[in-house]
């Protein structure tokens, strides 16, 4: 079975409380992508996967409003924590949404979840020209899908906690371990200076800005949002100052 499991916490260094923070209309970035991921993906069960710290209490609350499941685990084994939430929900592939990510593309991410379906792969995800998986971008509209037993292989094969803490690198790292599949990401969003991932305070208020905008969209595109983004030059200069500020 494939689930969505949400990566998400309160204790961000660069931007503390992020998740819970007003965004839109009264609500946090991380209930905006829940809405917008159950109105879209209902056949599709989603869990929230965050840390045993107290301060995450909220993320289980907000939950348990939103009537879906949370799961608590380890704050820095991130890679176990995945592990045990995809088994305790019987997921045997899984797509991990990071929820900095407000702007996830629906349309791409239906796509992944497709192709997560019909091909029997360790991991399937999109990446630019150069082979840099999305992951690793600044755009903040695509998810990853792993299979479960891919990520059990890189907890047999690897202690080191960077890739206990960051779940996927391991496996685009090593490649010849693992069968990948790799979707290109369209030209047109690749030669754009768009930043929409959520992981500053500058990132934040740029991005609640735009997304009055883009919920307004009855099926909003990246398209529909950089047609927007490029008639806003405050915008474009801004989002460069980012990029070059904030290199993964």
């Amino acid at each position: 079975m494939i689930g969505i499991i949400i990566q998400a916490r309160m204790g961000s260094h660069r931007l503390p409380n992020k998740m819970m923070k007003s965004f839109y209309n009264g609500k946090g970035i991380l209930e905006c992508l829940v809405d917008r991921l159950k109105n879209d993906l209902s056949e599709i069960p989603i869990v929230i996967a965050t840390t045993h710290k107290k301060e995450d209490d909220e993320i289980t609350l907000l939950a348990e409003r939103m009537n879906i499941e949370c799961y608590r685990g380890s704050e820095d084994d991130v890679l176990r924590r995945f592990i045990l939430c995809a088994e305790r929900y019987s997921f045997t592939k899984l797509i991990r949404i990071c929820a900095d990510n407000p702007f996830i593309d629906i349309s791409s991410l239906k796509v992944l979840i497709n192709e997560l379906k019909i091909r029997k792969v360790d991991y399937a995800s999109y990446r630019l020209s150069n082979s840099k998986p999305v992951i690793l971008s600044h755009y903040g509209f695509w998810a990853e899908g792993i299979s479960l037993a891919a990520l059990k292989k890189v907890q047999r094969l690897t202690d080191d906690k960077y890739y206990h803490e960051h779940v996927t690198n391991f496996i685009y790292m090593n490649e010849s371990e693992f069968d990948l599949f790799w979707m290109t990401v369209p030209k047109f969003i690749e030669d754009s200076t768009i930043r929409l991932t959520v992981d500053t305070l500058a990132d934040f208020q740029m991005a609640k800005s735009i997304y009055k905008y883009f919920i307004t969209l009855k099926q909003p595109t990246i398209g529909d949002l950089l047609s927007y983004i490029n008639k806003n030059e405050d915008y474009l200069i801004k989002m460069k100052e980012l990029i070059n500020l904030n290199q993964k």
